[in-house]
């Protein structure tokens, strides 16, 4: 992977300088601000990788999303690179830190089904059942008609090992075919 491609799949939020300074003169002109810039730089960039902005690369992710989340503690979308720190750390077979990340990120955004699964699949492979259920309930409120998906419908995971990693700990922790 190149270097381009390693900053753009990084890319996961603005990185505002003086954003306390800008929140306290314009509270509402500072986060319309922000959403534009996501909108017209951010959101492409993901876009023209396909959507993902995850590649693969584990550790890489680690070291890219903590810095991340060390340049924008504030930001409001957090809870995207708590998530991608709940999948890398999972991918990385770091079960109770994926499980930490996820539940971090559950606390911003509880009914956003992504962050549901991670907890949900390193409880699972971890062999802590009963909170894999529990979340598994959580993720069957949000998304009641989710299934185990067919390893070939996943986008999100580039690595066939992830991908079955992601369909197993689905499986331990009970969800239907």
């Amino acid at each position: 992977m190149t270097t381009e491609q390693r900053r753009l799949a990084a890319i996961v939020s603005a990185d505002v300088a003086g954003y306390s300074r800008l929140m306290g003169r314009d509270e509402s002109g500072t986060l319309a601000a922000l959403k534009a810039l996501r909108h017209e730089v951010v959101d492409p960039a993901i876009a023209s990788h396909g959507g993902r902005a995850y590649l693969g690369d584990h550790a890489e992710a680690v070291v890219r999303l903590e810095r991340a989340i060390r340049l924008s503690p504030l930001d409001l979308l957090a809870y995207y690179f708590y998530t991608g720190m709940g999948w890398a750390n999972l991918f990385l077979g770091r079960y109770d830190e994926a499980v930490s990340w996820a539940r971090k990120a559950a606390l911003e955004k509880p009914d956003w089904a992504s962050t549901v699964r991670a907890e949900v699949i390193a409880c699972a492979l971890s062999g802590r059942i009963v909170e894999a259920r529990e979340g598994l309930a959580r993720l069957r409120a949000i998304d009641p008609d989710y299934r185990l998906p067919n390893p070939e419908s996943i986008r999100s995971w580039r690595r066939a090992e992830d991908r079955a990693l992601y369909i197993e700990g689905l499986r331990r922790a009970g969800l239907p075919g």
